[in-house]
Protein backbone atom coordinates (compact mmCIF):
# COMPACT_ATOMS: atom_id res chain seq x y z
CA UNK A 1 0.00 0.00 0.00
CA UNK A 2 1.07 3.31 -0.90
CA UNK A 3 3.03 4.77 2.30
CA UNK A 4 1.60 7.00 5.03
CA UNK A 5 2.72 10.25 6.94
CA UNK A 6 1.46 10.81 10.27
CA UNK A 7 1.91 12.88 13.00
CA UNK A 8 3.33 11.45 15.67
CA UNK A 9 1.16 12.79 18.67
CA UNK A 10 -1.82 10.49 19.72
CA UNK A 11 -5.13 11.44 19.39
CA UNK A 12 -8.61 9.68 20.52
CA UNK A 13 -11.31 9.09 18.15
CA UNK A 14 -14.46 8.31 19.41
CA UNK A 15 -11.84 6.57 22.02
CA UNK A 16 -9.93 4.69 19.71
CA UNK A 17 -6.40 5.96 19.42
CA UNK A 18 -5.89 7.38 16.47
CA UNK A 19 -3.12 9.26 14.54
CA UNK A 20 -3.69 12.51 12.47
CA UNK A 21 -2.84 12.05 9.03
CA UNK A 22 0.17 14.13 7.44
CA UNK A 23 -0.13 13.67 3.45
CA UNK A 24 -3.50 13.62 2.94
CA UNK A 25 -3.42 16.39 0.24
CA UNK A 26 -0.57 14.47 -1.41
CA UNK A 27 1.78 16.27 0.15
CA UNK A 28 4.40 16.55 3.29
CA UNK A 29 4.25 19.66 4.87
CA UNK A 30 7.07 21.06 6.05
CA UNK A 31 6.15 21.90 10.24
CA UNK A 32 7.87 22.01 13.58
CA UNK A 33 5.92 18.62 14.10
CA UNK A 34 6.92 15.91 13.94
CA UNK A 35 5.66 13.27 11.19
CA UNK A 36 6.10 9.28 11.08
CA UNK A 37 6.33 7.09 7.86
CA UNK A 38 4.15 4.40 7.93
CA UNK A 39 4.79 1.80 4.81
CA UNK A 40 2.01 -0.58 5.39
CA UNK A 41 2.72 -4.52 3.66
CA UNK A 42 0.25 -6.90 2.90
CA UNK A 43 2.77 -10.02 3.16
CA UNK A 44 2.89 -10.01 7.25
CA UNK A 45 5.78 -12.68 7.34
CA UNK A 46 8.29 -10.01 6.15
CA UNK A 47 10.69 -8.95 8.30
CA UNK A 48 12.47 -5.83 7.40
CA UNK A 49 12.21 -3.42 4.80
CA UNK A 50 15.03 -1.14 2.95
CA UNK A 51 13.93 2.74 2.89
CA UNK A 52 15.84 5.41 0.84
CA UNK A 53 14.46 8.79 0.99
CA UNK A 54 15.94 11.16 -1.86
CA UNK A 55 14.93 14.93 -0.94
CA UNK A 56 15.96 17.02 -4.04
CA UNK A 57 18.64 14.81 -5.47
CA UNK A 58 20.02 14.43 -2.16
CA UNK A 59 20.28 11.31 -0.23
CA UNK A 60 18.37 11.86 3.10
CA UNK A 61 18.21 9.01 4.89
CA UNK A 62 19.20 5.09 3.85
CA UNK A 63 18.43 2.08 6.14
CA UNK A 64 16.69 -0.77 7.09
CA UNK A 65 14.09 -0.84 8.64
CA UNK A 66 12.18 -3.61 11.41
CA UNK A 67 9.78 -1.60 13.63
CA UNK A 68 6.80 -2.62 12.57
CA UNK A 69 2.99 -3.52 13.65
CA UNK A 70 0.26 -5.84 12.95
CA UNK A 71 -2.65 -3.51 12.55
CA UNK A 72 -5.63 -3.24 10.31
CA UNK A 73 -5.82 0.22 9.04
CA UNK A 74 -8.59 2.26 8.34
CA UNK A 75 -9.53 6.21 7.90
CA UNK A 76 -11.80 8.44 9.89
CA UNK A 77 -12.79 11.91 10.58
CA UNK A 78 -11.50 13.38 13.66
CA UNK A 79 -11.45 16.95 14.71
CA UNK A 80 -12.39 17.53 11.07
CA UNK A 81 -9.30 16.41 10.24
CA UNK A 82 -8.46 12.69 8.54
CA UNK A 83 -6.67 10.19 10.91
CA UNK A 84 -5.37 7.06 10.92
CA UNK A 85 -6.94 4.72 13.28
CA UNK A 86 -7.72 1.02 13.96
CA UNK A 87 -10.55 -1.16 11.80
CA UNK A 88 -11.13 -4.51 12.38
CA UNK A 89 -12.71 -4.81 9.40
CA UNK A 90 -9.90 -4.21 7.25
CA UNK A 91 -7.17 -6.37 6.28
CA UNK A 92 -4.52 -7.18 8.44
CA UNK A 93 -1.48 -5.13 7.46
CA UNK A 94 2.37 -5.38 8.99
CA UNK A 95 2.83 -1.76 9.00
CA UNK A 96 6.29 -0.59 9.05
CA UNK A 97 7.69 2.03 11.01
CA UNK A 98 10.55 5.22 10.63
CA UNK A 99 10.47 7.67 12.63
CA UNK A 100 10.90 11.58 12.69
CA UNK A 101 11.09 11.04 8.83
CA UNK A 102 10.57 15.00 8.32
CA UNK A 103 12.97 16.67 10.35
CA UNK A 104 15.49 16.97 7.59
CA UNK A 105 13.52 17.31 4.50
CA UNK A 106 13.15 20.49 2.88
CA UNK A 107 10.82 22.31 0.08
CA UNK A 108 10.69 20.36 -2.94
CA UNK A 109 10.43 16.55 -4.56
CA UNK A 110 10.50 13.51 -2.53
CA UNK A 111 11.29 10.36 -3.34
CA UNK A 112 10.56 7.65 -0.83
CA UNK A 113 12.26 3.79 -2.78
CA UNK A 114 11.28 0.95 -0.43
CA UNK A 115 13.01 -2.16 -0.88
CA UNK A 116 13.13 -6.47 -0.07
CA UNK A 117 15.52 -8.40 -2.18
CA UNK A 118 13.88 -11.78 -0.87
CA UNK A 119 10.45 -10.92 -1.11
CA UNK A 120 11.03 -9.06 -4.26
CA UNK A 121 9.91 -5.96 -3.41
CA UNK A 122 11.39 -2.89 -5.16
CA UNK A 123 8.87 0.11 -5.14
CA UNK A 124 9.68 4.01 -5.83
CA UNK A 125 6.96 6.61 -4.63
CA UNK A 126 6.90 10.37 -5.17
CA UNK A 127 5.74 12.97 -3.08
CA UNK A 128 6.49 16.70 -2.78
CA UNK A 129 7.35 18.57 0.86
CA UNK A 130 5.26 21.91 0.66
CA UNK A 131 5.30 24.46 2.59
CA UNK A 132 1.37 25.11 3.13
CA UNK A 133 1.52 27.89 5.96
CA UNK A 134 4.48 29.59 4.22
CA UNK A 135 4.64 33.38 5.03
CA UNK A 136 3.99 35.65 2.10
CA UNK A 137 7.11 37.51 2.23
CA UNK A 138 9.12 34.78 2.01
CA UNK A 139 7.71 32.81 -0.90
CA UNK A 140 10.27 35.53 -3.44
CA UNK A 141 14.18 34.59 -1.92
CA UNK A 142 15.97 38.22 -2.84
CA UNK A 143 12.71 40.06 -1.81
CA UNK A 144 13.19 38.18 1.41
CA UNK A 145 16.93 38.31 1.58
CA UNK A 146 16.26 42.36 1.02
CA UNK A 147 13.94 42.37 3.97
CA UNK A 148 17.24 41.37 6.19
CA UNK A 149 17.41 45.44 6.17
CA UNK A 150 15.69 45.58 9.45
CA UNK A 151 18.22 43.41 11.50
CA UNK A 152 21.47 43.66 9.00
CA UNK A 153 23.88 45.49 7.41
CA UNK A 154 23.16 46.96 3.73
CA UNK A 155 27.12 45.33 2.82
CA UNK A 156 25.65 41.84 4.08
CA UNK A 157 22.77 42.24 1.99
CA UNK A 158 24.78 43.36 -0.87
CA UNK A 159 26.97 40.41 -0.44
CA UNK A 160 24.19 38.02 -0.49
CA UNK A 161 22.89 39.35 -3.52
CA UNK A 162 25.64 39.34 -5.62
CA UNK A 163 25.59 35.59 -5.55
CA UNK A 164 23.74 33.61 -8.19
CA UNK A 165 20.58 34.48 -8.27
CA UNK A 166 19.74 30.80 -8.47
CA UNK A 167 21.75 30.33 -4.95
CA UNK A 168 19.29 32.82 -2.71
CA UNK A 169 17.23 30.13 -1.52
CA UNK A 170 20.73 28.30 0.01
CA UNK A 171 22.03 31.52 1.14
CA UNK A 172 18.86 32.62 3.17
CA UNK A 173 18.78 28.90 4.54
CA UNK A 174 22.14 29.19 5.49
CA UNK A 175 21.86 32.43 6.74
CA UNK A 176 19.19 31.76 9.08
CA UNK A 177 20.53 28.36 10.38
CA UNK A 178 22.97 30.26 13.01
CA UNK A 179 19.49 31.49 14.95
CA UNK A 180 17.83 28.21 14.68
CA UNK A 181 16.55 27.06 18.29
CA UNK A 182 16.17 23.46 16.59
CA UNK A 183 19.23 22.73 14.13
CA UNK A 184 18.65 19.33 13.95
CA UNK A 185 15.94 19.67 12.10
CA UNK A 186 15.04 21.51 8.81
CA UNK A 187 12.48 23.70 10.00
CA UNK A 188 13.36 27.01 11.46
CA UNK A 189 11.14 28.83 13.76
CA UNK A 190 13.06 32.08 13.92
CA UNK A 191 13.16 32.50 10.18
CA UNK A 192 9.26 31.77 10.09
CA UNK A 193 8.66 33.85 12.95
CA UNK A 194 11.12 36.90 11.21
CA UNK A 195 9.09 36.42 7.93
CA UNK A 196 5.61 36.24 10.09
CA UNK A 197 6.59 39.78 11.46
CA UNK A 198 6.77 41.43 8.21
CA UNK A 199 3.89 39.96 6.53
CA UNK A 200 1.59 41.25 10.11
CA UNK A 201 3.10 44.32 9.48
CA UNK A 202 3.09 44.97 5.69
CA UNK A 203 -0.85 44.20 6.29
CA UNK A 204 -1.52 46.05 9.63
CA UNK A 205 0.09 49.17 9.89
CA UNK A 206 -0.79 50.17 6.25
CA UNK A 207 -2.04 54.10 6.33
CA UNK A 208 -3.96 56.22 3.44
CA UNK A 209 -1.20 56.50 0.25
CA UNK A 210 1.42 53.97 2.17
CA UNK A 211 1.62 50.58 0.46
CA UNK A 212 4.02 48.83 2.40
CA UNK A 213 3.12 48.72 6.05
CA UNK A 214 6.68 46.94 7.17
CA UNK A 215 8.27 50.26 6.33
CA UNK A 216 6.37 52.27 8.33
CA UNK A 217 8.38 53.16 12.07
CA UNK A 218 5.15 50.82 13.35
CA UNK A 219 6.25 48.30 11.28
CA UNK A 220 10.09 48.27 11.48
CA UNK A 221 9.32 48.31 15.80
CA UNK A 222 7.25 45.28 15.64
CA UNK A 223 9.35 43.16 12.63
CA UNK A 224 12.60 43.89 15.31
CA UNK A 225 11.24 42.83 18.48
CA UNK A 226 7.33 41.95 18.01
CA UNK A 227 4.10 42.11 19.66
CA UNK A 228 4.10 44.50 22.69
CA UNK A 229 2.97 43.50 25.62
CA UNK A 230 0.92 46.55 26.05
CA UNK A 231 -0.08 49.14 23.30
CA UNK A 232 -1.91 52.41 24.84
CA UNK A 233 -3.77 55.22 22.79
CA UNK A 234 -4.02 58.58 24.02
CA UNK A 235 -4.80 62.37 22.47
CA UNK A 236 -2.30 65.27 23.00
CA UNK A 237 -3.04 69.04 23.10
CA UNK A 238 -3.23 69.37 19.66
CA UNK A 239 -5.58 66.51 19.10
CA UNK A 240 -2.90 64.10 17.52
CA UNK A 241 -3.54 60.21 18.16
CA UNK A 242 -0.61 58.90 20.11
CA UNK A 243 0.19 55.09 20.57
CA UNK A 244 2.23 54.16 23.44
CA UNK A 245 3.82 50.10 22.85
CA UNK A 246 5.23 49.05 25.52
CA UNK A 247 7.64 45.92 25.99
CA UNK A 248 8.22 44.00 29.35
CA UNK A 249 11.67 41.38 28.77
CA UNK A 250 13.67 43.20 28.18
CA UNK A 251 11.87 46.66 29.03
CA UNK A 252 11.26 48.97 26.21
CA UNK A 253 8.73 51.77 25.33
CA UNK A 254 8.03 53.31 21.90
CA UNK A 255 5.63 56.15 21.42
CA UNK A 256 4.40 57.10 17.75
CA UNK A 257 1.87 59.99 16.78
CA UNK A 258 -0.80 60.20 13.96
CA UNK A 259 -0.22 64.02 13.13
CA UNK A 260 -2.17 64.21 10.04
CA UNK A 261 -4.56 61.96 10.71
CA UNK A 262 -4.00 59.67 8.01
CA UNK A 263 -3.04 56.27 10.08
CA UNK A 264 0.68 57.11 9.38
CA UNK A 265 1.91 56.73 12.95
CA UNK A 266 6.08 58.33 13.22
CA UNK A 267 8.14 57.50 16.42
CA UNK A 268 8.58 60.16 18.65
CA UNK A 269 12.20 60.37 19.28
CA UNK A 270 12.34 60.07 23.11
Amino acid sequence: QHPIVIDSGRLLCNSVKSFLLANSGGNIPVSPLIFNLVIPISDTSIENLNVQIINNDKEIYSGNITESYLIPLGITLCEQKLAITVDSTNLLFKNFILRDVNQNLIEGKVTLKISNEEKEINEDYEQRVVWLNKPFSLMDPEKAIEYLSYIESDSVISKMLDENESDYPKILNEYWKKFDPTPETSYNEIMFEYYSRIDYASREFRSIGSVNGAKTDRGMIYIKFGKPEKIERISNPQGQIIEVWTYVNPERKFSFIDKKGTGNFTLIEE
